[in-house]
């Protein structure tokens, strides 16, 4: 109204590296009134206060340094402040508090001494952006003495080299760098143009010469690289002397250099009693492949089994003399599959010779004891021919006699020179289309070219390995309704079939207890069990088998009258990575693994301290049975995130966050005693449709955007938080608690709001921060109708707005919140640092930052105790942390397509 108080805000600037700094001029730009001058000289770590800051008035900061120090970067407010003289900021005054950090330091000159370096960022957000083409281009980067860690832009397929000065160590992966307190501060960051592809074909480790033979190991390559993917066959030798051939699958970088992976062995009858589809045998090793040119190479070879690793140099292979390129109307060279039977013989082709073709076969197929062997055709006995004629030619044939190797030694091994015998006969026609290849007096075989994503079309395989000594027979248990499914080998039959869902299967049953996973996305828990899961209750003796037709997924609760209560059950939860984390319960230790990528593999006595320390929390009440962790009789550890709202008596169990809140908010205003500063980026997610509130207007909620708070409030058992995104615009959310008894009509993942109170009682706030759930509604959003008027969702829709709360979840459940311990960022404590700082650069948690009274998830705490940043089980949000930047270990593995998995049960404590 005319005349009434304008809604005024708060403004607090500061310097981010408490050096640099000269003052710091406030303007309302509406008004075109100076509001204060900030003096950072006598006091330049210390904030400097503007109140009184009309809300929603332009307000605009001009900064000026002290002579010989620079502006990088902001925070908050001043995140767009500009890198170069005049260093000015404009922005609309939010409501609430606000914040404004300045990144002013001493000028770090960073170069790029090659191609494709866009600069540099360090977690904290101080960016220095280099023009392009960038050879020889600089830019300033603000800095301050200590360790600095740097994150080097990269145009695509651009690899760093190393560096010079301050960054002599630089890296493509972040690296930190020692700020000397007087300069020169000079950063060099050397680079290279993307190096040439390897060649696909065959490749080889040449003859020794001091040993004057070839010791018959092969390699066929295929590279794809807009998947960054390596895909081959391995010709070499077990043990005894006999031939066996491995499936390499690898993934690289960007910059398709260095190639990761795992080599490993299939069968098409061991672990079942009749032959048919092959599956995976044994992971045999963990293999690197680098290459230095399009016909050079290294292969580091890790046997899973144990031992050294061996380094071998690989080098394209020559089928006739000399190595050549391929004639005209030649094959693409790799491995070949029957398109009439998947489960028959392969074939690696290549043809050299643009004037003399030649031809080299390799044969892949399976003993009549199910397990690998493979032949070549011979090397250099006969020309290839056009095909039909030289007149009307579409291809090549050849007609040539297959090569069977044995004794020759492993590639782990001496090398040793194999026998030969000839075999069979085969005439091969080749073309850039149609291949097809007649093995004896058999029939012509049609062959296509495989994709290079393995031996089946599927992106990878899951192989479960049983290493339990007191479960000997576990169950395996997919509660997802995924279309399409896994599959599998049956064991009796031998053929490849669906994995029947929610249904428990015996792991014996698998063949080779493999998996095989339609895509990498494929979701769902998967479920690792002593005996059959079963549905119903014991109460009301209504226990059955789990089944399609009657599945839910079974509750660890000692009270729910579960069919499963006396059953040993861990699950793992599938998706584009996969966790084993064991944030809400404990019962068998599980381990997985994907090439040099394990995760899990405990010790027994981690195990041992891990039970007993979950056990604890609770004196042995939240165990099953009680009182049981340590003894035989050990069925699970209970976590409080299995409460089911502030009134369950598992809560009770364990310690309160009443304390916690109570200290970390002002009791009179409801502001936090010390800001919390949620700050962080959200990327794209796809809309839930019916099972979100905030999909409206075209889906801004679920769009690649930053956010950023400007007030969180608890007062009088409300709960709110005001902020912004760079989508969705300004937004208030509105904590709410799910009614005991609510009305009909309630229940789903969305309710409307009769279905919630709005109070959020200290004992409500306290089972949030153990569950990870809060509800809540969404207002004030512009554009609107982004979220639906009068509705209601949680956390868990996976929206920008999910990601605000669960900041506000991190920051008392890991202990940031209110802690005034020194954090990583020079003139931060961890309890003024954003949400974004948190997950790239915390480096401690827990009683690491609230070290004088135990304000955090004791259950989180016990975990990350035992076994801290080792990335072997985490505890809820430790997949919060970056896993790239935080020197905190995040226990999720990206899955990558082909490479197997292993999933490991391992032996209790």
């Amino acid at each position: 109204l005319p005349g009434a108080a304008a809604a005024a805000t708060t403004l607090t600037i500061s310097s981010n590296y408490g050096i640099g700094l000269h003052t710091v001029t406030v303007t309302d730009v509406t008004t075109g009134t100076p509001l204060q001058t900030c003096n950072f000289l006598l006091k330049p770590t210390a904030p400097c206060i503007v109140p009184n800051v009309t809300t929603g008035h332009t307000i605009a900061l001009t900064a000026i340094t002290k002579s010989g120090f620079v502006i990088s970067a902001g925070t908050g407010l001043c995140a767009s402040i500009a890198p170069s003289p005049p260093y000015k900021v404009q922005f609309a005054a939010p409501t609430g508090t606000a914040a404004c950090g300045i990144f002013a330091g001493s000028p770090m000159t960073v170069t790029a001494n090659g191609p494709g370096v866009t600069g540099v960022v360090t977690p904290a957000g101080a960016t220095c952006t280099i023009a392009q083409p960038s050879k020889g281009k600089s830019c300033q980067l603000a800095v301050a003495p200590g360790a600095l860690k740097l994150t080097i832009g990269l145009q695509a397929g651009i690899t760093v080299t190393g560096g010079t000065g301050l960054c002599t160590g630089a890296t493509a992966a972040p690296f930190t760098i020692t700020v000397p307190a007087a300069g020169p501060y000079a950063c060099g960051i050397n680079s290279a143009p993307p190096s040439a592809l390897p060649a696909n074909g065959w490749w080889w480790t040449n003859t020794i010469p001091s040993l004057h033979y070839d010791t018959g190991i092969r390699y066929g390559l295929q590279i794809n690289p807009a998947a960054h993917a390596l895909y081959g066959i391995v010709s070499t030798f077990r043990t005894d002397g006999s031939a066996v051939w491995y499936v390499l699958n690898a993934t690289a970088d960007a910059q398709n250099q260095a190639y990761q992976g795992t080599a490993t062995e299939f069968s098409n009858l061991s672990g079942s009693v009749t032959a048919g589809a092959p599956r995976p045998q044994t992971i045999v090793a963990n293999v690197k492949l680098t290459f230095a040119s399009t016909t050079l190479g290294s292969l580091s070879w890790t046997p899973r089994a144990g031992g050294p690793t061996v380094v071998k140099p690989i080098e394209r292979f020559p089928i006739s003399t000399t190595l050549q390129p391929p004639p005209n109307l030649a094959p693409v060279p790799g491995l070949y599959n029957p398109t009439q039977n998947p489960g028959g013989p392969g074939y690696f082709l290549e043809m050299q010779g643009p004037t003399t073709p030649h031809g080299y076969i390799g044969l892949y197929t399976y003993g009549g004891n199910g397990l690998a062997t493979w032949s070549v055709t011979l090397q250099n006995n006969q020309v290839a021919t056009a095909f039909p004629s030289k007149a009307a030619q579409k291809g090549w044939q050849l007609s040539t006699q297959f090569l069977t190797y044995t004794g020759g030694a492993p590639i782990t091994l001496p090398a040793k020179q194999p026998k030969t015998v000839l075999g069979p006969t085969i005439v091969a026609t080749m073309g850039p289309t149609a291949n097809t290849v007649k093995v004896g007096g058999g029939n012509q075989t049609p062959l296509s070219i495989n994709s290079g994503w393995g031996l089946a079309s599927s992106p990878y395989w899951l192989q479960i390995v049983n290493n339990s000594k007191t479960i000997t027979n576990p169950y395996v248990t997919f509660l997802s309704t995924a279309t399409p499914n896994f599959s599998y080998v049956n064991r009796t039959t031998g053929q490849l079939a669906t994995f029947p869902p929610f249904t428990s299967v015996p792991l014996i049953n698998i063949a080779n207890g493999a998996l095989l996973a339609p895509s990498t996305s494929l979701g769902g828990n998967l479920y690792i069990s002593d005996k059959p899961l079963q549905v119903g209750n014991t109460a009301q003796k209504t226990c059955k088998a789990i089944g399609p037709a009657s599945h839910a997924a079974p509750s660890p609760l000692s009270n729910s009258g579960d069919c499963n209560l006396g059953t040993h059950w861990q699950f793992l939860e599938l998706g584009g990575d996969y966790d084993a984390t064991y944030i809400n319960l404990y019962s068998i230790p599980l381990a997985f693994n994907q090439g040099s990528a394990a995760y899990g593999n405990a010790t027994p006595a981690q195990l041992s301290n891990l039970e007993l320390a979950l056990g604890n929390l609770s004196g042995g009440k939240s165990v099953y049975p009680v009182g049981s962790q340590g003894k035989p009789s050990f069925i699970r550890a209970i976590g409080p995130a299995n409460a089911n709202g502030a009134t369950d008596q598992l809560l009770a169990l364990f310690p309160s966050f009443n304390a916690y809140i109570t200290s970390a908010f002002n009791p009179t205003t409801g502001f936090p005693v010390t800001p919390i500063n949620i700050a962080n980026s959200y990327s794209a997610n796809v809309p839930k449709g019916s099972t979100t509130i905030c999909a409206g207007n075209g889906g801004a909620a679920f769009k690649t955007q930053s956010y950023s708070t400007s007030s969180i409030k608890y007062l009088a058992s409300t709960l709110t938080i005001t902020g912004t995104g760079s989508v969705v615009g300004p937004f208030t959310i509105s904590a709410v608690t799910p009614l005991p008894k609510p009305p009909v009509g309630c229940g789903g993942s969305t309710n409307p709001l009769k279905c919630y109170s709005t109070a959020v009682t200290l004992a409500d706030f306290s089972a949030a921060l153990y569950t990870a759930v809060l509800s809540y509604s969404v207002s004030g959003t512009k554009p609107a109708n982004v979220c639906l008027a009068g509705q209601a969702e949680s956390n868990g829709a996976n929206d920008v707005f999910s990601l605000v709360v669960r900041d506000l979840l991190v920051s008392l459940a890991s202990g940031f919140a209110n802690s005034t311990v020194a954090s990583p960022i020079a003139g931060k404590t961890y309890g003024t640092m954003t949400s974004a700082q948190w997950s790239s650069s915390a480096a401690k948690l827990f009683a690491g930052v609230q070290p004088a009274k135990p304000y955090y998830n004791p259950w989180g705490a016990a975990v990350f105790n035992i076994f801290g940043n080792s990335r072997i089980y985490g505890f809820q949000y430790s997949d919060y942390f970056n896993p790239q930047t935080s020197p905190l270990g995040n226990p999720l593995m990206p899955v990558r397509p082909s490479i197997p998995i292993q999933l490991l049960i391992l032996n209790g404590g």
